[in-house]
C-alpha cells in the first residue's frame, strides 16, 4: 500500500496527475498446478466472485474473495490442484 501512495505523491507532486485508485474485492490468489493434468480453464465450475486470469507467463491463476469461494472451487473441481505460490501444492 505504502508504494502506491508514494506512487501517487509523485505523480500528483511532479507531473500534476490526479490519481483514482479502487480496490478489488480479492484476497487470496491461487495458481492452478498443470504439471498434474490438463485442466479446461474455461470450464471450471467456479462462484460468481472468482476470477480467472493468466500471468505474464502463460500461468493460469484464480483470484478469490474468500476462502469459502475457494473451498468451492476445490470441492467442485476434483482434477483441480492448485498452488499458493507456483510451486507448492495442497
Amino acid at each position: 500500500m505504502l508504494q502506491f501512495e508514494v506512487l501517487e505523491q509523485r505523480l500528483s507532486s511532479e507531473y500534476h496527475v490526479e490519481v483514482r485508485r479502487s480496490p478489488l474485492p480479492y484476497n487470496l490468489i491461487r495458481w492452478i498446478d498443470e504439471s498434474a493434468g490438463e485442466v479446461d480453464f474455461r470450464s471450471l465450475n467456479l462462484t460468481r466472485e472468482t476470477l480467472r486470469v493468466e500471468d505474464m507467463r502463460g500461468g493460469k491463476l484464480l483470484l478469490f474473495t474468500s476462502p469459502w469461494n475457494l473451498d468451492w472451487a476445490i470441492e467442485h473441481n476434483p482434477d483441480l490442484t492448485l498452488s499458493e505460490f507456483g510451486n507448492v501444492t495442497f
